[in-house]
């Protein structure tokens, strides 16, 4: 599910785009805790405030759980959230609303079966997932703390003023030395040391490099994430370009792309000087080999296939470098205002429907993400598949594509791409809308329709992507084709 935007009030959509909710929930600035946004769905729940002000929790139904009675609350993991409801101390719920934990003042989201709390009595406490204490520390022993991570939570010493980090079993594993420091992430951590200098240290608290003062958090955060479960790590070195290091800190690669990088895993795309001005790319693993040899450009898809373009020519390949497909004169795979790539909840919905369009001399044809042909190169123009269909052309003529090689001819003069759910299409000199089965969507009474350039980049819910002309009439519409009122 996601959150959606309509004069300034929220909704929720499934990955249909469907609403599931009414546009009822007041729209309000993020309230990040423990790197989650509360008011985003987590482990399949979500807080938000309603129009009259009234905090809950909702599941992905649209079930109201602990409704008026939540004061303070932070994102469900592992079954549970740490919550302060009405009239009482902070504990720990379950998705039905009960609680499950003894009375806590402030809680962390849990990470491998645990959560670290502080007690009425400033204790760290160390809880399992069925609300059981399995380690207390003393009254004030330490002033604050992060959630767990990869089996460690940093926590600040009161006496040391210092930080450092602690087990599941409350055992302190890295002194505290640290000025500040951040959860472990890919087996590497962000602290401070004494004296300001950002460093990167491994989980025995060995320091693998002293990245001085860096000019961007960002690109750190994005490093983060991108080695999230690995055992390989990497480190900043400026703003635009990292190097690969390993858990000793040697550097196995640099010139590391850190934004074509930050989504695949144990793959990194790097920059590779030719000295002539000209810069090439290439694909390796953890342990810098290369796997794709030196291209032109390199794009994926969801981390199992790529393309590449070597000499003006495009291939499907693998994550080993082996190349799966033919070689080609184009692969249609630029974002459109029809191949817009939702990511709801963590579930990425591929704007190409697991296909790509191909052209190979001047016709076009179909191959999957895996390299191959769903059709040859037969059509004149073709657009992308969606819901498991395509238009496309035969002799300037459209035809309606299915994957196990039906073609059906369409009755229409022309057709263009507008949005994922729906087409424009021309017949007898009106415009109007058919679905992506083919079928027409409303009426055919516009003299043109008109689309608005990268409507997909904004967040609200009922945008306009167009506008059908009418005479001297524009009507502004949805994505849906359907006109929006008072637009």
């Amino acid at each position: 599910m996601a959150r959606v935007r309509k004069d300034e009030k929220i909704a929720f959509v499934n990955l249909e785009g469907k609403l599931i909710t009414d546009f009822v929930f007041n729209d309000l600035p993020d309230y990040i805790r423990d790197g989650i946004n509360v008011w985003d769905f987590s482990d399949g729940m979500v807080a938000f405030e309603d129009e009259r002000g009234v905090t809950s929790y909702m599941d992905r139904d649209g079930n109201y759980v602990l409704y008026n009675e939540i004061r303070e609350f932070g994102p469900f993991s592992e079954g549970l959230a740490h919550c302060r409801l009405d009239g009482k101390e902070g504990c720990y719920v379950d998705k039905k609303g009960k609680k499950k934990s003894n009375d806590y003042f402030r809680g962390t989201t849990f990470s491998g079966g645990f959560a670290v709390a502080k007690d009425l009595e400033d204790r760290i406490c160390i809880l399992n997932t069925k609300g059981k204490d399995v380690f207390k520390s003393e009254s004030n022993e330490f002033s604050s703390f992060r959630s767990l991570s990869e089996g460690l939570a940093a926590l600040c010493s009161t006496e040391k003023e210092l930080w450092g980090f602690m087990n599941t079993k409350g055992e302190i594993v890295i002194d505290f030395q640290f000025q500040d420091a951040e959860g472990f992430s890919g087996g590497i951590a962000r602290v401070i040391l004494p004296g300001g200098n950002h460093a990167i240290i491994n989980r025995i608290g060995k320091i693998l490099c002293n990245m001085g003062y860096p000019g961007s958090n960002f690109y750190y955060e994005q490093i983060q994430r991108m080695n999230s479960g690995k055992s390989e790590s990497v480190v900043c070195e400026n703003q635009n370009r990292a190097k690969l290091i390993d858990q000793n800190g040697n550097e196995i690669a640099d010139n590391i792309l850190i934004y074509r990088s930050r989504n695949l895993t144990g793959m990194y795309v790097q920059s590779v000087d030719q000295g002539n001005e000209e810069v090439l790319l290439r694909m390796i693993d953890s342990k810098g080999n290369d796997l794709s040899g030196l291209c032109f450009s390199i794009g994926y898809f969801n981390g199992r296939y790529f393309w590449v373009k070597r000499d003006g020519k495009y291939a499907m390949i693998d994550k080993q470098g082996v190349v799966l497909s033919k070689w080609y004169d184009e692969l249609l795979m630029n974002y459109t205002s029809g191949d817009y790539n939702w990511e709801l909840d963590g579930i990425i919905q591929f704007y190409h429907d697991q296909t790509i369009p191909f052209r190979l001399g001047e016709k076009w044809g179909y191959i999957d993400f895996e390299g191959k042909e769903i059709y040859g190169a037969s059509f004149s123009k073709a657009y992308h598949f969606r819901s498991g269909k395509a238009v496309a052309f035969q002799d300037e003529k459209p035809v309606l594509l299915d994957k196990t090689g039906n073609i059906v001819p369409l009755d229409h003069d022309s057709i263009y791409e507008f949005s994922r759910w729906v087409y424009i299409a021309e017949k007898g000199g009106k415009f109007g809308f058919i679905s992506t089965e083919g079928k027409p969507v409303g009426e055919f009474v516009y003299d043109k329709i008109e689309i608005i350039p990268d409507w997909y980049n904004t967040q609200d819910f009922e945008m306009i992507c167009g506008y059908g002309i009418l005479g001297d009439k524009k009507i502004a519409l949805d994505y849906f084709g359907k006109e929006v009122d008072g637009k």
